[in-house]
């Protein structure tokens, strides 16, 4: 899957593929609030941070608002994914 960012007006800024381990970092952000969307390639549902689902499109200020300082990392910007009904239905 991918990491998008998003600025307050909902324009996507950057985007960044998550680690083996689930981990993602994207660099030189100015200070700011950004919006953080988890887009699967498949099996699982989409996902605004924190924990709002956002299966195919979504209005992603609809997000919890990320507040980012310059020079500092932010951490725990984590998801918590969901299976989509179609691979949950299959997996028995």
């Amino acid at each position: 899957g991918t990491v998008w960012v998003y600025n307050v007006y909902g324009l996507s800024i950057a985007t960044t593929m998550p680690q083996t381990d689930g981990s993602y970092f994207v660099s030189s952000l100015p200070g700011g609030t950004y919006y953080v969307r988890f887009v699967p390639y498949y099996d699982y549902v989409g996902e605004l941070y924190d924990n709002i689902p956002c299966p195919t499109s979504c209005g992603v200020l609809r997000g919890t608002p990320v507040p980012v300082a310059l020079g500092e990392a932010t951490r725990g910007i984590d998801f918590a994914l969901t299976l989509s009904s179609r691979e949950a239905g299959s997996r028995r």
